[in-house]
């Protein structure tokens, strides 16, 4: 807990850091919404978008692609049963990070909010990762905290790679 702590902290500097010098990178989230992660990964954009405001209607929508088109939406509410959206802790040999992860079909996509290095999105199919786009420019292009508190997401306890790679079929 102590770790998640420190990360949060960790991440809410660097955004706001990041974001004073370089501005506010672009999201998909509309202007109703909070925007709980978002950054550029080249042409594309990845975004979580969420509304939070303690109702039966809060929601967790991913979203990636462009404004003018978005390629993949998946929505979780504070009301579904399991929680569609996970987060935890996890720790490697020289690092640790917070992943934010969801499996549509047979897909699961994380996003990955790392003490030493950028966030980045990876999507594993049948075991094997399959695209692993980093957020250009590390934590400078990104909008949002992902350590937030969100109704929409189980919390699992943290565990090293190992143990938690099972979570999303690796």
């Amino acid at each position: 807990m102590k770790n998640i702590k420190l990360i949060s902290l960790f991440m809410t500097v660097s955004m706001a850091s990041a974001n004073v010098a370089y501005g506010s990178p672009k999201s998909l989230c509309n202007a109703n919404e909070n925007v709980f992660f978002s950054c550029s990964l080249g042409k594309k954009t990845v975004s979580l978008c969420a509304i939070d405001n303690g109702t039966a209607s809060d929601y967790l929508e991913y979203r990636f692609g462009t404004p003018a088109k978005i390629e993949l939406r998946y929505k979780g509410t504070a009301t579904d049963s399991p929680l569609k959206f996970k987060r935890s802790e996890v720790t490697y040999a020289s690092n640790a990070a917070t992943i934010v992860w969801f499996k549509n079909s047979e897909t699961n996509y994380l996003l990955h909010f790392p003490v030493d290095g950028g966030p980045l999105l990876e999507v594993i199919k049948d075991g094997k990762t399959i695209a692993e786009p980093s957020c250009k420019n590390g934590w400078a292009n990104v909008v949002g905290n992902p350590a937030t508190p969100s109704k929409a997401i189980q919390e699992i306890p943290s565990g090293n790679v190992s143990e938690m790679s099972k979570n999303w079929g690796k």
